[in-house]
């Protein structure tokens, strides 16, 4: 018989049991929130960032000092370890989907909790705020719950939350990453396929990883080398890819991993299977390769954003071949900016692809 959710359950029961998903982290009301949820509702959706609901009962909260408070008393084993780190609109939810086997690997596919925490960085800027290293502490425990003892448990943070790389990778040791990266010329184009949606949200994106003064000189400039929209919006994108790239290699320099648990985004696109058993050898999942590689030929088919729509490679290629046509003159004026400016495109992936330190 199938265990029940308690009606209303006390802190120390939510925390230890994985069908209460953490999902809000409220800084200013001082609150948490969970989702009672089942393994197959969870795995669903292509994000659990709330444009889905993966809910089987109401969401029960509770004060945020107090759940910090109590990490560790119930099951959560602490980190959850194996991260898959992007760049928007790189084939990651591809991936993912391919990588989910029933006993073999759990993917949490864009967390809201992490999203709450990288806003929260954002806005306590350097001087940072005393209560947010707890909370994720928090975040990382209740991700870190397994369904079953022996199913991995992944998470695919959104991009959005990039920009807590250094605080998810403190303790390299604990952490088994798989960082994405994507080309200038294929991640432009991705943008504008999305249309006014993606431009906006890439030019928020290049906003909210502009950290530093010298990072926020640069969205400056990339608004100004424009006297278009649709220009600027195109300079940001590349900005925003370009300080991306830039935390992961810190990261990467940082704690002392190379090329190798780095994957391009057009292994995913072009050759899925060969991707998803790279995946499986970086994120040390011990997947059966033939089983893996039927299984990612199988989801390669498959809309991995619309679960139940097909997939064909051929009408992606001629989708974007009609970007490249309307598009042409600003994709080269904008990349041209971008070599001028960012200087040559920043390759993780490989010997000798990550810079030296400066």
């Amino acid at each position: 018989m199938k265990k029940r959710v308690p009606m209303n359950p006390d802190l120390r029961a939510v925390l230890a049991d994985p069908r209460y998903f953490l999902h809000r982290i409220d800084p200013v009301l001082g609150r948490v929130t969970f989702i009672p949820t089942t393994a197959q509702r969870l795995a669903r959706p292509s994000f659990i960032d709330g444009r889905s609901d993966f809910a089987t009962g109401a969401p029960v909260d509770f004060p945020l000092d107090e759940a910090v408070a109590q990490t560790g008393i119930g099951e959560p084993p602490g980190s959850p370890g194996r991260f898959i780190f992007h760049v928007s609109f790189c084939g990651s939810t591809l991936l993912s989907r391919m990588l989910e086997l029933p006993g073999s690997a759990f993917v949490l596919k864009e967390p809201n909790c992490l999203v709450d925490l990288a806003d929260w960085k954002r806005r306590a800027g350097p001087a940072g705020d005393p209560r947010l290293g707890p909370a994720l502490s928090l975040a990382q425990a209740c991700l870190g719950r397994r369904w079953a003892a022996v199913e991995p448990i992944i998470v695919k943070p959104s991009n959005w939350a990039n920009t807590l790389l250094d605080e998810l990778t403190a303790d390299p040791a604990s952490v088994q990453p798989l960082f994405i990266t994507m080309e200038r010329r294929p991640f432009l184009v991705a943008v504008l396929r999305g249309g006014r949606d993606r431009l906006a949200f890439t030019a928020r994106a290049a906003q909210h990883f502009a950290s530093t003064k010298a990072a926020q000189k640069l969205v400056r400039e990339a608004v100004a080398a424009a006297s278009d929209p649709l220009g600027r919006a195109a300079n940001l994108a590349l900005l925003a890819l370009h300080l991306q790239l830039d935390l992961f290699a810190s990261v990467i320099r940082r704690a002392g991993w190379d090329g190798r648990c780095v994957a391009d985004s057009g292994t995913i696109t072009a050759r899925p299977a060969e991707a998803a058993l790279l995946a499986n050898a970086i994120l040390a999942l011990g997947i059966a390769p033939s089983r893996l590689a039927g299984h990612a030929a199988t989801r390669a088919m498959e809309n991995a954003k619309g679960p139940g729509r097909s997939f064909l490679l051929e009408t992606r290629q001629a989708e974007d071949a009609d970007i490249e046509r309307y598009h042409g003159t600003l994709i080269s004026s904008s990349l041209r900016w971008a070599e001028r400016t960012l200087g040559a495109h920043q390759r993780l992936g490989g010997a000798g692809a990550l810079p030296a330190a400066g």
